[in-house]
């Protein structure tokens, strides 16, 4: 194998498993939502600081999460550097390779593999990737994180002199960081198949075993047994 794919595969583990983690807190934050808002006991419960606390620090966690795959540095492993590798030497993945690899994993799908190709990665090119696509992969991605890491940049990262005059107004933008989680997720499915050969599962949550809602099972706040006063 060549060493240069060798070592992108390597990075593009790294990156799966990394950002299987991004996608299950995701799901534990979405999912604490939806407890909060069924609970028939909390028909009244109104918004607080607490709440605050719990979307500010999972938007904080996320942004970083998506800063380290958009934000590419020599020392570092990012989904933005592998693509700017692949856009500098896209012949090393070959039509040729990846039906191989296809082919390895799925006996007599030729045909599948190559029109698999021709779909995700051939574009104008016909015996290797595009790096025109993946370009429009890069800046697409690029796009996306703009809007969340704005914010970050202006309400959670520093704060100028000019908003803490104003106070800080406006929600953190879930949807737009929902969108950037996704697409990355898209883009390392995509990369993930050009690579291996072959899919993922429906999508990149790490499937821990311990019961991580067992926690609401119980009352959090119980009454102290001294307490005569109730």
């Amino acid at each position: 194998m060549n060493q240069q794919v060798e070592k992108w595969e390597k990075w593009l583990e790294v990156l799966y498993k990394n950002f299987a983690e991004v996608f299950f807190n995701r799901h534990i934050f979405w999912e604490v939502q939806a407890i909060i808002r069924n609970n028939p006991n909390l028909e009244n419960y109104k918004p607080n600081w607490f709440n605050v606390f719990l979307g500010q620090a999972y938007f904080d966690y996320a942004v970083s999460a998506i800063r380290r795959q958009v934000r590419h540095h020599r020392s570092s492993i990012s989904l933005v550097g592998l693509l700017e590798k692949i856009i500098q030497t896209p012949s090393v993945l070959s039509r040729e390779r990846f039906v191989e690899r296809f082919v390895y994993l799925h006996p007599g799908g030729e045909q599948r593999a190559n029109d698999l190709f021709d779909e995700k990665f051939a574009g104008e090119c016909a015996d290797h990737i595009d790096a025109i696509i993946v370009c429009q992969d890069l800046c697409k991605l690029k796009a996306l994180s703009r809007t969340v890491e704005e914010f970050a940049d202006t309400r959670v990262s520093h704060l100028d002199e000019k908003i803490i005059k104003k106070g800080l107004k406006g929600s953190p933008p879930f949807k737009a960081l929902d969108d950037c989680i996704d697409y990355l997720a898209e883009l390392i499915q995509k990369y993930y198949l050009l690579f291996k050969g072959k899919k993922l599962g429906g999508d990149l949550s790490v499937d821990f075993t311990d019961d991580w809602q067992g926690i609401f099972d119980q009352p959090w706040i119980v009454p102290d047994a001294s307490d005569t006063s109730m």
